[in-house]
């Protein structure tokens, strides 16, 4: 929806909005980035998400690519794209 509500302004006054969701979590050790489109967040929540992170350490690189192929088996039908930064 991020195309619909940057421009859409027709559909502000039925919720639509262009703020970003932002939540912090303080439960992993390394500082991470996660950004992903509503395909993703439509079928894992942020748990789900982190318990890959730390399942997946050794392969990390390749987690985005997981993620994304995961969410369309699991019947995501939005838009998919996850970015994972350690920083």
């Amino acid at each position: 929806m991020v195309t619909r509500c940057l421009g859409d302004f027709d559909m502000k006054k039925y919720g639509l909005s262009s703020d970003p969701e932002i939540k912090e979590h303080s439960k992993v050790q390394n500082k991470i980035v996660i950004m992903a489109s509503d395909g993703v967040w439509d079928v894992f929540n942020e748990k789900k998400i982190l318990d890959l992170i730390n399942q997946y350490q050794e392969n990390f690189q390749n987690l985005p690519n997981y993620i994304s192929k995961k969410a369309i088996e699991m019947g995501s039908k939005d838009n998919i794209s996850i970015i994972i930064v350690k920083i």
